[in-house]
Formats: C-alpha cells, structure tokens, sequence
C-alpha cells in the first residue's frame, strides 16, 4: 500500500513505486530555491568581508576544507542509489539511513578529537576550534539527507528546494544579526551549524511519508557496494580536484592568501555550482527513466546542458566584469587583490558549468565507474600541475599565487575538457558537435553582454558613485543579454519560457 507521495510506510508492504511529479514543475520550484539562495549567499559573503579581514577569513576557509571532505565521506555513495535504483524497499532504505547516520557520528567524533593535527596539517593551526564546532553539523547533516534523495526520486523537487532555501536563509540571518556584534569566524561556524538543522528539519516535514525503521541489512550494502564505492571515489577526486588549490595556498601562503581566494572562489563559482544543479539534479531522474531509449537520452541531455549554459555562463562573466565595482562597495581595499584571482578562476566555472551535466549522463547508465577513472584523471592532472606551479612560485605573495594556481586549473581544465565530455558523449552514441551545436546562441549573447558592460564601465566609470555605478552595470548587462538571446532564440530559451509557464510547446520540456 502506497501513500500518496509514493512512498511505503514502515509497517507497509516492502516494495515501493515512486510516482513521479511534472519535471517542469520540479524544476520550477528548484530554480526559484536556488536563485533564492544564491542571493542571499552571495550578499551574505559581500557583508562578510567589509566586516572581516582575509586573514579572518581564510582560517574560516581552512576548516571548511576539512568539513567538506567529511560531508563527502558522509554520503558514502549511497545517496544516489537511493534515486537510481528501479526498485527500492523498506528495509534497503532504512539501512542506507542507518549507514550514514553512523559514518556522519563516527567522523564528527573523528573530527573533534582530530581538530589540531587536521589544522596543523593544513597550515591553519587557529582552525582547529573551528573544527570542533564543525563536528556537531555532520550528525545534522546525515539527517535529512535519505529524505531529500527519496524526495528527488518522486521529482518532488519542491521540498528539497524549501529545504535549500531554508539553510540559506538561516545562515543569513544568523551572520547578518550577529556578525557585527562577534566579528570572527566561530560565528560563521555556528551559522553553517543552524542552517544544516534547520534544512533537515524541514526535510523530515517534506517528507512524511517514510521514516526510518530499526533495520539494519548487510544484503543491501553489499547490493550497492560497487556502485557507492566508485561513486565515492568519483566525489572524493572531485573534492580533491576543487580544493587541492585552497591546501596549497593554506601552506605556502599563509591564513590571508587563503582568505581573499577562497571569497574569489565563492565569488565567481558558487553561481556554477548553485545554478548549474538547476538542471543536472533533474536531468539524473528524467535519464534514468529513459536510460534504454538513447535517442530519448540525447535529446534530454541537449536540452538540458543548453538550459544549464543559457542562465549560468551570463551570471559568471557578469561576475568577473563588475567584480572592480563590487570591492568599491564593499570599501574595504584588503580585497582588492581578489579580482585578479576571479579573472584567473573565470574560465574554470565556465567548463565546470559544462562539465556539471556529464555526472547525470555516467550515474543514469550505471557507469560509475568510468566516472571514477574521469574524476582521478583530471585530478591527478591538477595535482601535477598545480604541484609544478606551487614549486616554481612559491615566492610570491599570496594572492599572486592564488592568481597562479586558478590560471593553472584553468588551463589543465581547459586541455582534459574534451576527453571528460568525450567519455560521457560516446555512452549515448553523441558528437562532441552535436552538444556544442545549442550553445552557440548563448555563447554570442554572452560576448554581446560583454561588450556592452565594458563600454557602459568606459562611459560611466564611477562617476555616479559606487553603487549607482554597480547598478547601472548589473543594469546595461541584464538588458544587453536579454535583448540578444530574444533575438538568437535559441532552443534553450524556448525551453525556458515553457518552463516558466509563458509558452507553451508541443514537445519542447523535459517533461515531455
């Protein structure tokens, strides 16, 4: 017996059939989270640093490098099991919850007790209280995180959206009312700590239907054990990859270099990774249903890519463009330097953003697997390179350092980038043509913007003050891209406006 949300409670039958909401609908409602979200988090950063220092800052950085490595750990792979598996029971995901609640206590406690040999080991010796308050949002974490992947498996994207927004908002709230009162990085800590509360809870009130039972089955790990194993070792070389910058930087050029590159960082990439999943997280589900259709699978992932190109690449070259105006607002001159780091960065989030898609294209043809061997190859490439770059100028200041290393990402990204969408491409039978043949519009309007914010910044300079200045180039960039993407009307854009309920198409969503 099913309830409606498709799922089986635990004193029900055993099998469960999810019954997939509209895709239109699910996007909808995880575009306006997202966007949501990333506002806040990025007004939030700016407030951040007119307040703190980048010495203050990169120590928050250092602890963060470590916190995300253990939210990797946490997962275990398991997670997307849950949303690939055609079939799922009672017991299967009861012992997945089980699963990572414990792998989440047992490396909050490693944390904790590991707190000053971790900071040591990344140069950051002030990080280690950070740690031991970080320790407490793993358990937090794990909570609701089978909630929101049953969630994504019935396409109900609009809890798993509440729940983002959630977490942003209080982390907002909670440095916007205290920050100014405790200026330092525990209380950005503490922040991150309420918010991850704060979206399980309300991923647990998403998700009524199921709870978890007191079940524990070896037979379902070893069911799913290759497949979280490879996909494991894919995000961990994938964390490696992102942040194998930020431990280099942490050694060899101190707290205040790591500050003002992990700003540039959250600048100019969390757009890539906040808008990008727009359409990723909902291209997995809709290519796993049609995962013995290739013909179906390569439309939907054209439309896709083309949908996650048409609203991120904009937002990024937006970004690097105003970043000059942004430290005028903020009037706080340590940041400066930051500019020169997210100009470097810029070409990276733009393959990032293009690459995002490849992930949903390996999971949905159970093709872990080659996801592994992409992930530690292009790692491996950075490491090498970055090593190489670390060595070669180690003697300069920080921020040209950080400035060196995102060019070296940028260039190794920019050379690996064929064969990764290679590898992902031939799995549908698809030209690497084929995909790029929908961006091109994007990409022309994007090049138009351009032009017509760098000649509105000639024209106005700051002869209207900082923020009149930044508006008016927000302003000129907005309308010069929307006017042009009208006019080249691409394929994504018709997709777009369906999505947004102002067209209607015969076959034009990812619903269809």
């Amino acid at each position: 017996m099913l309830s409606s949300a498709g799922i089986v409670h635990r004193r029900m039958s055993p099998t469960m059939s999810a019954r997939p909401g509209s895709l239109r609908s699910a996007a909808r409602f995880t575009a306006i989270s997202r966007v949501a979200s990333m506002a806040i988090r990025q007004l939030v950063l700016l407030y951040i640093v007119k307040i703190l220092d980048p010495t203050a800052m990169g120590v928050f950085e250092a602890a963060l490098i470590v916190g995300g490595l253990l939210d990797v750990l946490v997962d275990a792979g398991v997670g997307q099991a849950v949303i690939q598996r055609k079939e799922l029971s009672a017991g299967f995901i009861s012992t997945v919850f089980w699963l990572q609640f414990g792998i989440s206590v047992l490396l909050g406690g490693a944390a904790y007790l590991l707190a000053v040999p971790l900071s040591v080991m990344l140069g950051a010796e002030d990080a280690a209280p950070l740690l031991r308050i970080l320790a407490w949002s793993f358990p937090l974490l794990a909570l609701g995180s089978i909630h929101a992947r049953l969630l994504m498996r019935d396409l109900r994207f609009g809890g798993v959206a509440l729940g983002d927004f959630v977490n942003s908002l209080t982390y907002g709230v909670v440095v916007l009312v205290f920050l100014h009162r405790y200026p330092g990085p525990e209380l950005l800590v503490w922040a991150l700590v309420g918010s991850y509360g704060a979206r399980s809870l309300i991923l647990w009130a998403a998700q009524r239907a199921w709870t978890p039972s007191f079940t524990f089955q070896m037979k379902y790990i070893r069911e799913v054990s290759s497949f979280s194993l490879n996909l494991l070792g894919s995000s961990v070389g994938t964390y490696a990859l992102q942040r194998l910058d930020r431990i280099l930087i942490a050694h060899f050029g101190g707290e205040a270099a790591l500050g003002i590159y992990g700003f540039a960082h959250r600048m100019i990439l969390r757009p890539a990774r906040m808008l990008a999943p727009i359409v990723s997280g909902v291209l997995l589900p809709a290519l796993a249903r049609v995962q013995d259709d290739l013909g179906v699978m390569r439309r939907l992932y054209s439309r896709g890519l083309g949908g996650i190109v048409l609203a991120v690449f904009p937002a990024l070259v937006g970004i690097a463009l105003i970043v000059p105006s942004l430290v005028l607002v903020v009037d706080n001159p340590n940041w400066a330097a930051a500019r020169w780091v997210i100009a470097a960065l810029l070409p990276y989030a733009l393959l990032f953003t293009v690459l995002s898609s490849v992930g949903s294209v390996f999971v949905s043809l159970k093709r872990t697997d080659l996801m592994l061997r992409v992930n530690i190859g292009t790692s491996a490439a950075c490491l090498v390179v970055q090593g190489v770059l670390v060595l070669a100028f180690r003697g300069h200041e920080g921020a040209e350092l950080g400035a060196i290393l995102a060019g070296g990402a940028s260039v190794t990204m920019l050379l690996l980038s064929p064969w990764v969408w290679r590898t992902a491409l031939n799995l549908m039978d698809m030209s690497l043509l084929d995909a790029l043949r929908p961006l091109v519009s994007t990409m022309l309007a994007t090049l138009g913007m351009v032009v017509a914010v760098m000649g509105g910044h000639a024209l106005l300079g700051t002869s209207l003050g900082p923020i009149p200045s930044l508006l008016a180039e927000i302003a000129i960039g907005v309308l010069s891209y929307g006017v042009l993407i009208w006019w080249l009307q691409p394929p994504a854009l018709v997709d777009l406006l369906a999505f947004l309920g102002l067209r209607k198409g015969p076959s034009r969503n990812l619903s269809d």
